[in-house]
């Protein structure tokens, strides 16, 4: 037995051309089913950092917040008579606490740690001189770790009060004056913050509280003792409250803004602060924690090196810390982190990716296996006379079939190895057991198809034989079909709950099921389609027709396998393309979606000079400024709706998105009502929703306090907003207009680009009091380099190159397939003296049809599938897009894979005569006989 295995090994021709093709094949498939789930490991690890990374800081962070209220009410103010309390800071009780609970392998996570205690605002007055710009206002703030992150441009940090002063406190006329004694507290100021308040080290300053609900001239006295400038303006340390490194202009409202900013204090004025702001006598029971400070404490996770089996470490330790609200030796902090919803965004990434990459590896393991099969039956077609003579010499079934399993697998299994290996040594990582079983069946679905001659040779070639195997085969074909309806049934109605992420493997092996049940369809009307071919072509004149007929007879009997694996290929690649053109053009208009145009800039507030700044821009088309309300109320006569109010100049606006797939259509046209004057001030004011999220068109506004009656007088789906896949609803009204009726400030800048840029946004200069900015092209680019649509891209690219080659291999070997009976027809041909044209043409009659019919049917599968597996596959998660966005048939990509199968065979075909015409005539009516 191993002599004869050896002596094939050894064989040349047709032969060991199969042979290598197997091995190459097998090998291929699995190291590509393998790489798989290999990147998808490295890429979920590398995700769960994409969105932590991406989470805005209250998300990410876990803060603990402690403010308590007075237990004994406010005191006001207290004379210098009456001895304070000076309460201790809780810092170091509630971290240890939190600490406990998080646990240590949380803690291993966490990227940084910071404390803070900050007050309300207060009303700062210089008494020297008056300041420089309008009383502005600020909190005073105790922020551990400030000397690490600044360098001092003038002074110093600050530290322990070292001067007390008295003041007067306010009494009735004829009452005895009262002083109060007020430590001097040393802080310290941005630069930005001095140079804009025209402060500088030595300024005294009086803190009156904001709110005006304390009694005395002055509630602190502190003093400027240094001036800092960031080492780092974007370190994540300054995110815990922007108006430490500047001043944060909060709306007023009157429309104005009011600056603010934080004057930090060093923690050794905890104590004093406390007695300044909520003075508390020693005489009365001592509170736990001062009610003058909001305490913060600041976990912030990492975004470095985290993987997959951190996810469950920081639930656990953020559920801890949930689940135990006592214990904390004193007044108990409230919890606020929104990192389980990031967790939970990273695992629905990861099971929506999960699901997408099982379809692929999915079609790929059914491809891969058709094609082996294939070859295996083109190999062992060749030995046919050599089995049958085996046979009739007396060697038994359980012989043959170890001597042709053994031929088949000594070059399947090495192979196979060897792309697992070559995989598994590039990295590491483990490898589940589903892919595993994807090349199990690619390397079983070869060595299985050798038993089929020894099941033939067994059966005889009687007519009881040949009945018993039609009556097999059809039953098989029956199941295989009922499977696919069955399948795809199942899919469908399970299809809302495997788009949520569930893997589901009868999900994934729709496509190459499906593949499969047609393509035996199309094998049992190949038969019909040649006699239909051979009642022409005994009507038409010359020998041409009629081979080609039987030619065409041959080609829907001996090409079975290559069939199947050419519908299964063709189908596949349609999909994967349509899915992957479906990803491009999702992500794109959802980045439309999302900024609202091309471009735009939020800031707290838009003023002329800012919108002129942006028009002088390089790259700038058109401009228009709006009033951005996120969350206005819209109110109807029994319903409410919550809506992002956009208040614009509608021509402008519709003007910068003119060029985008967002473009204004209705919105334009009911923008025309408020240009032509139809509108007075007391009529209702029209708006344009993105939907109807109410029954009324008769609405109220409610914004600034006041309601606003308006109409809606469009619906324009165009407006819609989405943010993270969720839709958000839009209402349009006019600028003016609103302006008219509720005095509103403009916030935002949509921008489109000038023609032959690209990014318009790239030459603006940072507005005064921007906040944020995005542009589409930028959006994509963030959206499309995470890790999740990388790998969906690389397994998507990966599975387009071995399926091509695989589709290739599958045309060579329907090529070769049908060899024996062109070769006959050849024989014929030249018998009867046939010009080399008219063999030509009988010969690509022979099998042209049925390449078409089955690059047709691989066209209309492809194109049939995305309905099929739409309710299955969600991308949003992958484009940023509305979640539920289906995957739409792309019939000319579907139409393109089979031009491309037809333009193979027809190559193939060519290169297969080429190489035949070189053999002398008496070669080849030799083979032929024997074929």
């Amino acid at each position: 037995m191993i002599g004869l295995w050896l002596a094939e090994v050894r064989s040349a021709g047709t032969r060991r051309a199969l042979r290598m093709a197997i091995a190459v094949l097998a090998g291929l498939a699995t190291a590509y089913l393998v790489a798989v789930p290999r990147a998808a490991e490295a890429a979920f690890d590398e995700a769960l950092g994409d969105r932590v990374a991406t989470a805005e800081d209250g998300l990410r962070d876990v803060t603990l917040r402690l403010k308590v209220d007075p237990a004994f009410g406010a005191f006001g103010v207290l004379p210098d008579t009456v001895p304070l309390q000076s309460p201790a800071p809780p810092f170091e009780r509630v971290d240890e606490v939190a600490r406990e609970r998080f646990g240590p392998a949380f803690l291993e996570l966490l990227d940084s740690y910071s404390y803070a205690a900050q007050t309300d605002p207060f009303v700062l007055a210089r008494r020297e001189e008056p300041l420089a710009v309008e009383p502005p206002q600020a909190v005073v703030r105790i922020q551990n770790g400030l000397g690490e992150h600044v360098e001092w441009v003038e002074g110093q940090a600050p530290g322990a009060p070292t001067e007390i002063v008295e003041v007067p406190i306010p009494t009735a006329p004829g009452q005895e004056p009262l002083q109060r004694r007020l430590d001097v507290v040393p802080v310290a100021l941005a630069e930005e913050t001095a140079r804009l308040w025209g402060m500088g080290v030595g300024d005294r300053l009086d803190l009156t509280a904001a709110n005006f609900e304390r009694g005395a001239d002055e509630d602190g006295v502190v003093e400027v003792v240094g001036v800092f400038r960031p080492l780092d303006a974007e370190d994540p340390f300054w995110s815990a409250d922007g108006r430490m490194l500047g001043t944060a202009a909060v709306p007023s409202f009157d429309g104005g803004v009011i600056s603010q900013g934080a004057l930090l204090a060093g923690e050794e004025a905890y104590a004093p602060l406390s007695r300044s702001f909520q003075p508390m006598p020693e005489r009365m029971e001592t509170q736990e924690t001062t009610p003058a400070f909001e305490h913060t404490w600041r976990y912030r996770v990492t975004e470095d090196g985290l993987s997959a089996a951190d996810a469950a470490t920081l639930r656990e330790g953020v559920a801890r810390l949930r689940s135990a609200p006592g214990g904390w030796a004193g007044d108990a902090p409230t919890v606020a982190t929104g990192l389980p919803s990031v967790l939970d965004g990273w695992a629905r990434d990861v099971s929506v990716t999960s699901v997408l990459a099982l379809f692929a590896a999915a079609g790929v393991a059914a491809l891969a296996a058709s094609t082996l099969m294939a070859a295996v039956a083109a190999l062992l077609g060749t030995r046919s006379e050599e089995l049958r003579l085996l046979a009739a010499r007396g060697m038994g079934r359980g012989q043959l079939a170890r001597l042709l399993v053994g031929d088949v697998a000594v070059w399947v299994a090495p192979a196979a190895a060897l792309g697992a290996l070559v995989v598994l040594a590039s990295g590491s990582g483990p490898v589940p057991a589903a892919s595993w079983l994807l090349v199990l069946g690619v390397v079983l679905a070869p060595v299985l198809a050798a038993l089929h001659p020894v099941r033939r040779l067994e059966a005889g070639g009687g007519e009881g034989a040949h009945r018993l195997r039609r009556t097999r085969r059809l039953v098989l074909e029956v199941a295989v079909v009922t499977a696919a309806v069955l399948l795809v049934v199942q899919l469908r109605r399970r299809g809302g709950t495997i788009a949520a992420g569930t893997q589901d493997w009868v999900a994934a092996l729709v496509p190459a099921v499906v593949g499969v049940a047609v393509a035996l369809v199309v094998i049992r009307l190949l038969p019909i389609l040649a006699r239909l071919v051979a009642r022409g072509a005994h009507r038409a004149r010359g020998a041409t027709p009629l081979l080609g007929a039987a030619g065409l007879r041959s080609t829907a009997s001996a090409a079975a396998l290559p069939i199947v694996a050419l519908v299964v290929g063709g189908s596949l690649v349609a999909l994967l393309a349509t899915v992957g053109s479906a990803l491009v053009g999702q992500r794109d208009l959802a980045a439309y979606q999302y900024v609202g145009g091309e471009a735009r800039i939020d800031a707290l507030r838009i003023d002329p000079a800012d919108v002129e700044t942006v028009e002088r821009s390089p790259g700038v088309g058109a401009v228009t400024a709006a009033h951005v309300s996120p969350r206005t109320t819209l109110a109807g006569s029994a319903t409410t709706a919550e809506v992002e109010l956009v208040a614009a100049d509608v021509a402008a606006l519709v003007a910068t998105r003119e060029d985008t797939p967002v473009r204004l259509g209705a919105a334009a046209s009911a923008g025309e009502q408020r240009a032509t004057g139809d509108t007075g001030d007391e009529d209702p004011l029209p708006v344009v929703l993105s939907r109807p999220v109410l029954a009324d068109r008769t609405v109220e506004i409610r914004l600034a306090g006041r309601s606003i009656p308006a109409v809606v007088v469009a619906v324009d789906p165009a407006l819609t907003r989405v943010v993270d896949g969720r839709e958000v609803e839009v209402a349009l009204v006019d600028l003016a207009s609103l302006d008219e009726r509720v005095r509103v400030q403009p916030t935002t800048v949509f921008v489109s680009a000038a023609d032959g840029f690209d990014d318009p946004l790239a030459q603006v200069p940072e507005l005064p009091l921007e906040t944020g900015r995005a542009s589409h092209d930028v959006v994509v680019a963030q959206t499309a380099d995470r890790a999740t649509s990388r790998l969906v891209r690389q397994a998507f690219v990966g599975s387009a190159v071995v399926g091509g080659v695989l589709v290739v291999a599958a045309v060579a070997l329907l090529v070769l397939a049908t060899r024996s009976s062109r070769q006959v027809l050849g024989h014929r041909s030249a018998i009867l003296g046939m010009s080399g044209p008219g063999r030509r043409r009988s010969e690509l009659l022979g099998l042209l049809p049925a390449v078409l019919v089955v690059a047709l049917v691989g066209a209309v599968v492809g194109s049939a599938l995305p309905d099929l597996v739409g309710p299955a596959i969600d991308l949003s998660t992958l484009t940023g897009a509305m979640a539920g966005r289906s995957v739409d048939a792309s019939p000319l990509l579907a139409v393109l894979t089979g031009v491309v199968m037809v333009l193979l065979t027809l190559v193939a075909l060519a290169t297969d005569r080429r190489v035949r015409d070189r053999r002398p005539l008496t070669a080849t009516l030799r083979e032929g006989d024997h074929s």
